[in-house]
């Protein structure tokens, strides 16, 4: 199974609202992994004026969209793709998760018992 997280983006300029369902195209390789991750990472954000999202054939779908709610929707599914990036993902992780601490040296623990 491939977990490796790709870059995909929303392509707002494809946004429609159809009977109070949005629809917001995807840019980028969606894999089934990343496509639960990100169902998963939108139900976990909490919900607004809105149902249920979902992804279905390379397309957001976000059911039961109420007006005046637009900015809060858009800016959770924006936070909620952003969170399955690799740079977004890697600025999370903490610092030392990323760096290596030398192990100690006999003489560095000598020096530091002396202190």
């Amino acid at each position: 199974m491939n977990t490796r997280m790709t870059s995909v983006k929303l392509d707002w300029s494809t946004a429609d609202v159809e009977d109070a369902d949005l629809t917001v195209a995807l840019e980028g390789d969606i894999s089934k992994a990343w496509k639960d991750r990100f169902e998963n990472t939108a139900r976990l954000l909490g919900h607004g004026n809105w149902g249920d999202v979902r992804l279905r054939k390379g397309k957001v779908r976000v059911s039961d969209v109420a007006p005046g709610g637009e900015e809060k929707l858009r800016h959770h599914l924006r936070r909620s793709s952003r969170r399955l990036t690799p740079a977004s993902r890697a600025r999370r992780m903490p610092a030392h998760r990323w760096t290596t601490t030398p192990e100690p040296t006999s003489s560095g623990i000598r020096d530091q018992m002396r202190r």
